[in-house]
């Protein structure tokens, strides 16, 4: 199953809605007894491979868990908001570690749920002590939801052409021909789930047993994603941050000039890195990552050490 993306959604699709701060909405990628974990969560399409990317470079004595998206918000997505994924997160996190201080990180969207989350666990009077922000934006212009009428409100139905235009052109369009692309376009539109589902199979996209609804289903959180990372603005923590950017896409300063509203100088560490937003979280430049990862890592060591003594 050549996308790991895809295959994490639909085994979290295939599962019944979990309770409040069940345990089963975190993956563990590493245990080490007695540490303060580190949490990364899922990026703007469900998943968390990049977090075992990542992780293998990962030298400090922490746990690591991944959180992906838990069943029940992707199964209903009608109140989806990054406020809102914050707070169920926090319930999650909370089950394997019922106070902090924190240990907050996310690449991509993730990065945006892991920043909104330390500012909910802060305004509810714990700590956060590590807050990585991995190629993450300030904000989200209307660009992200271009093409869509339907910017959504809670209520809103799914606006069908938007989610599908939307899911060929960030993600379809650079795994499969023009011509697959448009087909794919066509049966989606006409409701062909089964069709739909059949072609993406045939290119092995997702995994063979899924069912016809997973398409939409799927099509539906990365809709309503997308427009409520466009909705969402930052507000002010004081948690302690690092800011990595991949400089082959932007400007070191431009990237990090918003973040500097929020975030207290002497609070904010902006690490750059070699590479693009994608391939920072892949090998070869995972590693390099991995490597600033742990030095940050191990710094907030010592000074929740000092901290606390």
């Amino acid at each position: 199953f050549v996308q790991p993306r895809l295959a994490a959604v639909a085994q979290i699709l295939r599962q019944a809605p979990a309770p409040p701060a069940d345990p089963a909405d975190v993956v563990e990628i590493r245990l080490i007894d007695g540490s303060t974990p580190l949490f990364f969560f899922h990026d703007g399409y469900g998943d968390i491979t990049y977090a075992y990317n990542v992780a293998r470079h990962v030298n400090a004595p922490i746990s690591l868990y991944g959180v992906p998206p838990s069943p029940s918000l992707l199964l209903d997505t009608s109140a989806l908001t990054i406020e809102a994924l914050a707070a169920r997160y926090l319930q999650v996190i909370r089950s394997l570690q019922p106070h902090g201080s924190y240990r907050l990180a996310g690449w991509s969207a993730g990065g945006t749920v892991a920043f909104e989350l330390a500012r909910q666990i802060i305004a509810a009077g714990d700590a956060v002590d590590f807050l990585a922000l991995i190629d993450t934006s300030f904000t989200y212009g209307p660009e992200v939801v271009v093409g869509s009428e339907n910017t959504g409100g809670e209520n809103d139905p799914p606006d069908t052409d938007a989610m599908v235009s939307r899911f060929v052109s960030r993600f379809l369009s650079r795994r499969l021909p023009e011509a697959d692309c448009a087909a794919f376009v066509t049966l989606a539109r006409e409701h062909n789930c089964s069709a739909a589902l059949s072609l993406l199979q045939a290119r092995n996209i997702v995994p063979m047993d899924l069912q016809p609804d997973f398409v939409f289903r799927y099509l539906q959180f990365l809709d309503r994603l997308l427009v409520s990372l466009s909705a969402y603005r930052p507000q002010l923590v004081s948690a302690p941050t690092t800011l990595f950017v991949a400089t082959d896409d932007k400007p070191l300063d431009i990237y990090s000039r918003g973040w500097s509203t929020l975030i207290p100088t002497e609070r904010l560490h902006i690490v750059p890195l070699k590479g693009n937003h994608f391939s920072i979280v892949k090998e070869p430049l995972a590693r390099s990552l991995g490597s600033f990862l742990t030095e940050r890592l191990l710094l907030a060591d010592g000074t929740a050490g000092r901290n606390r003594s």
